[in-house]
């Protein structure tokens, strides 16, 4: 739609207002003194020219501003006829009509201008619609696929190592990251324990190796079961461990790793540089989380039972 406010930055208003001048200046030619001589009616009988004028004048502002303003261009073109129609015109009758003339055809063009504003408005809400849509639609697909991806992956073996290096590369690539920690929940000491991680120095990977249940970001995650957001780890208040802060990590996005409604771990991932991660990133990093679960429950239960077989 076009901008209907601020008309005086306008300078389509300023335009507007100019040619209507004109317009009523040379209507009034005569009573001024200014160009009495000359004929400008293109052969066109009276003041036709001038109304001509006054619609396309009507037009402009309509199709520029909106219907209203549109409305009252044709409420002062109206003002601005009729002293001529009235006063000095030899035919007074049919000066009228013609102004009436113009009135109706200048309010029909302000509705059909508004008319098709409108139905254009609507046009483009439909197409920024669809355009949402299909990158809804597509982003949808590309969850899916990428889910097929790391669950046909993190089924391919029992071992629990395997498992996880295989989840660290899946979702590094996916998600692209600077760094991706993954955690594994000690029931007996009761923290987390760093178990694969890539994208930290050894220094940082060592000074993490053991949080504490609702310590720092990955704590909480751990002791709330709910994802976290950090829009910038090195700054945040609930920073534990200040190698984050040296390693220059800003954003982070943390989510837990359940099986059967309990916590077993965490995944960790962020970025050395500006970033938000989106609704729909921690949807997908949620759901690969639940599928960490399933198959890290599946290799711990088969080690055990090896372990078992062998002692028995």
């Amino acid at each position: 739609m076009k901008e209907k406010a601020k008309f005086w930055a306008n300078p389509h208003f300023w335009l507007i207002l100019i040619l209507f001048a004109l317009v009523t200046i040379l209507q009034y030619r005569e009573s001024l003194g200014l160009l009495s001589g000359a004929d400008l009616t293109f052969g066109l009988s009276r003041h036709v020219v001038e109304r001509v004028l006054y619609l396309l004048i009507i037009f402009y502002a309509s199709f520029v501003f909106g219907l209203w303003p549109g409305l009252i261009t044709v409420a002062a073109s109206l003002v601005a006829m009729l002293p001529r129609a009235l006063v000095q015109s030899l035919h007074p009758a049919d000066a009228i009509l013609e102004m009436g003339l113009v009135t109706i055809i200048g309010i029909v063009l302000c509705v059909y201008n508004d008319r098709i504003q409108r139905y254009q408005q609507k046009l483009e809400d439909v197409q920024a619609k669809l355009q949402v849509s299909n990158r809804e639609v597509k982003s949808y697909m590309m969850r899916l696929k990428t889910l097929h991806i790391v669950s046909a992956a993190l089924s391919q073996s029992l071992d629990p190592k395997v498992v996880l290096e295989t989840a660290k590369d899946k979702i590094a690539t996916v998600l692209s990251t600077d760094l991706i920690l993954l955690f594994n929940l000690d029931e007996k000491d009761k923290d987390l324990k760093l178990v694969a991680y890539d994208g930290i120095s050894s220094a940082l990977a060592e000074e993490i190796d053991h949080i504490k249940i609702g310590e720092g970001f990955n704590g909480q995650v751990a002791a709330t079961g709910e994802p976290l957001i950090v829009e910038d780890a090195s700054s945040d208040s609930r920073l534990t461990r200040l190698g984050v802060q040296k390693d220059k990590i800003h954003p982070m996005l943390i989510v837990p790793i359940k099986s059967k409604g309990q916590v077993i771990g965490t995944i960790c991932v962020g970025n050395r540089h500006d970033r938000k991660f989106l609704p729909e990133e921690v949807e997908l990093l949620s759901t690969i989380a639940g599928q960490m679960g399933v198959a890290l429950t599946n290799a711990y239960l088969y080690e055990e039972a090896k372990r078992n077989r062998l002692q028995g």
